[in-house]
């Protein structure tokens, strides 16, 4: 109230500034004036306007110079306190800038550092992995020489043992050769001829006839008892010949592909086994054609197997069935063509086609270069070698167990090309039939 009815002096407009920046300062009606709501920051500021608004005038800034003056040395303080500030703020921002380059300088050093560090490890791993394979490689080297040591050693050993077996095999090659020779000097000597077609002529009515000649032959045997009945067995000498047919063969099959075959010297019987030879060492006869000369038949492969064991506890010597090899080889006799007899046969040389109706006697046709009856025709003759459709090797080997063994010779029943020397057919060891039957052979001494 002192200020409103006081005259207009210079301390109520002082005292009308500081109520003014009251209001602008805190947007606020001065009244009360509360000195605490204005800028903390500017204290000369705020105590001016508090002296301004002061209740006692005395208190009050005396003019506007005064308050101008005032506000001066604020401004002032304010500008020192301003350039302080920016000076601090420059100091604090150049302080992080360094900071922000340290750390960067750091990091990068860090970086360098770890890039250093992954290098040398990774060198490390290098070195490590070329140390280890290092190693590997002079393991495997050190195997691989006692691995080819040892291999040369067995090698040595092997051929060492191969040749004391083979040096075996040759001493009782020789022996079993001696003994052969041996039992061959006690071997009877026979003579026969040997038939060969040479060529085929026309006759009357356009009528063919073949052309044979004759050659005289020897050849060895000795003659076994079996209970009162004769078994002549003809000596035949080992050899190397073409197993199998030419391409150009007549009446060729798939299975007969040519090779090579070396052949021991063996036995075999100069006729197939009779039926009279078996009823003395069986005590039956199977057979449907009866006749004591005339070949067993309907006998199979078991059979067969059964009379050479019973056979062989007779005489004391081991009879058995003669290998696919043996028997072809036996039958060529030295000849190429696909008859022993030459390119062709004739039923006056052969029992087949049906024409004689049956078996025949054995010897009833003339026999082969080795002294052999009946290899073509007459009846098949069991092998004791296992069917195979292509040669696999077992043509000249023994077989005890098989589910096909192989049959040679053909029999009355079949056409020409069915008894030539290189066909063959497989037969179930179980099988009997009319034209099966079988010949002897045996290995010499034992």
């Amino acid at each position: 109230s002192y200020e409103r009815y006081l005259k207009p002096s210079a301390k109520n407009d002082v005292f009308a500034f500081g109520m003014t920046f009251y209001r602008l300062f805190t947007n606020e009606s001065p009244r009360p004036f509360l000195s605490h709501a204005l800028p903390q920051n500017v204290e000369g500021l705020r105590d001016l306007l508090c002296d301004c608004v002061a209740p006692n005038p005395d208190k009050r800034p005396d003019s506007a110079v005064v308050l101008v003056n005032r506000l001066e040395k604020i401004q002032g303080d304010i500008g020192k306190d301003k350039v302080e500030k920016q000076k601090l703020e420059a100091q604090q921002e150049k302080e992080r800038q360094a900071k922000i380059e340290a750390d960067r300088k750091a990091k990068r050093q860090a970086e360098k550092a770890a890039k250093r560090q992954s290098e040398q490890e990774r060198q490390a791993k290098i070195i490590a992995e070329q140390q280890q394979q290092a190693e590997i490689a002079e393991q495997q080297r050190r195997a691989e020489f006692f691995r080819k040591k040892a291999e040369e050693k067995q090698r040595i050993e092997a051929e060492k043992a191969a040749k004391r077996q083979a040096e075996l095999e040759r001493q009782a090659k020789l022996k079993a050769e001696e003994k052969a020779k041996q039992e061959q000097k006690k071997d009877k000597v026979f003579e026969f001829e040997v038939v060969t077609v040479t060529g085929i002529e026309t006759g009357w009515f356009g009528k063919s006839k073949i052309i044979t000649s004759s050659t005289r032959k020897k050849a060895s045997y000795y003659t076994a008892n079996l209970n009162g009945v004769t078994l002549d067995m003809v000596s035949i000498p080992g050899g190397t010949f073409m197993m199998g047919s030419p391409e150009s063969e007549e009446c060729r099959y798939d299975d007969e592909n040519q090779h090579e075959v070396t052949i021991s010297p063996f036995y075999m019987a100069k006729y197939l086994t009779t039926q009279a030879q078996w009823q003395a060492v069986m005590g039956n006869n199977p057979s449907e054609f009866k006749g004591e000369n005339r070949p067993v038949e309907k006998v199979s492969w078991h059979d067969a197997m059964e009379f050479c064991k019973k056979l062989s506890e007779i005489t004391g010597k081991n009879y058995r069935l003669p290998t696919e090899a043996e028997w072809e080889y036996a039958c060529r006799a030295g000849t190429t063509t696909p008859y022993y007899f030459g390119e062709t046969i004739t039923t006056d040389l052969v029992n087949y086609d049906g024409k004689y109706n049956g078996t025949t006697d054995v010897g009833s046709f003339p026999p082969n270069a080795f002294g052999l009856h009946d290899m073509h025709g007459n009846v098949w003759e069991w092998t004791c070698s296992e069917y195979h459709d292509k040669y696999q090797g077992d043509e000249n080997i023994r077989k005890s167990n098989a589910s096909l063994f192989v049959l040679r010779g053909g029999s009355w029943l079949n056409e020409p090309g069915g008894t030539r020397t290189a066909n063959r057919k497989g037969g179930r060891p179980t099988g009997r039939s009319r034209s099966l039957g079988f010949r002897l052979s045996r290995t010499p001494n034992p």
